[in-house]
């Protein structure tokens, strides 16, 4: 199986590259890009609205037949991918978006 993972310099959540045995593939397909902390309530910065607190790749449980098939990879596979994405998309807190 080939792997090919590269985000974006300024949008370090989002790939610029994102291949599995060649064929372009869609991060959704294996988990959940999301910002998934909070800001201090006091913190009255307009950018929090834009900015991330803690952004990161959070794997799906379930590995679906047809994503699997898809992508003509094994189960084992589709873990390996999604150990890479997790490692690649840990972003934290950032600021690019605002």
């Amino acid at each position: 199986m080939k792997i090919k993972i590269v985000a974006y310099g300024a949008l370090p959540c989002e790939a610029a590259t994102f291949k599995v045995n060649g064929k372009n593939a869609d991060k959704s397909d294996f988990g959940q890009q999301s910002d998934w902390g909070d800001f201090p309530e006091d913190d009255d910065c307009s950018y929090n609205q834009w900015a991330c607190a803690d952004n990161y790749f959070v794997p799906h449980e379930d590995a679906k037949p047809e994503t699997l098939a898809e992508y003509g990879i094994t189960e084992a596979e589709y873990r390996e991918i999604q150990r890479e994405l997790e490692n690649t998309f840990r972003v934290g807190s950032c600021g690019w978006c605002v």
